[in-house]
């Protein structure tokens, strides 16, 4: 009959390495890096070139036209032209 004998293996060896050798560590840190300079440089890049307000009356929600020009109708002093904020056709 036959028996089924237990091998042992001897337990691998773990390299104990510190945190900072690993390249995995680095590439997190890198791309954190990147993704948190692109956000602050497109905040200081918005604030820099912020949008002239429409001089149009009307509802309003958080800032933003509730209507197209267009629908509003004409206003005194505008001339229809893209510098007088119409929407081109």
């Amino acid at each position: 009959m036959n028996v089924p004998v237990a091998i042992e293996v001897p337990p691998r060896a773990v390299r104990a390495e510190p945190w900072y050798r690993s390249p995995i560590v680095w590439l997190v840190a890198a791309i954190v890096a990147v993704v948190l300079t692109a956000c602050i440089a497109t905040i200081l890049l918005a604030i820099e070139h912020a949008d002239t307000p429409l001089d149009i009356e009307g509802q309003r929600m958080l800032g933003v036209p509730a209507a197209h020009v267009r629908d509003m109708g004409m206003q005194a002093g505008h001339t229809g032209g893209p510098a007088a904020g119409a929407i081109p056709q």
